[in-house]
């Protein structure tokens, strides 16, 4: 269940940090960087499409946590569904 409190615009942007740094510490940093330069010109939403097409089309290995937090993640950004859908086909 998504909470006013949980999809506000600072909170959404302290998890998106957080997923960031999960990613930096499991994967190629490009992934997290990548996600943050968007986050840091206010889009969200194109960081997380972004970070979904490119996790998808490069065929990463993501664990089952991880995999649901992005996919969690990218719907409070306001992400395409069908990609976040992709993710969690794959993973989940």
């Amino acid at each position: 269940m998504v909470t006013p409190f949980m999809a506000s615009p600072d909170m959404l942007e302290e998890r998106l940090r957080q997923l960031a740094d999960k990613l930096r510490e499991h994967h190629d940093p490009q992934y997290a960087d990548a996600l943050l330069i968007e986050v840091d010109h206010g889009e969200p939403t194109i960081g997380m499409e972004n970070l979904l097409d490119n996790l998808y089309d490069d065929e990463v290995t993501l664990a089952p946590a991880l995999a649901a937090e992005i996919v969690e993640l990218s719907r409070l950004a306001g992400a395409a569904e069908r990609k976040s859908e992709r993710i969690a086909e794959r993973f989940l």
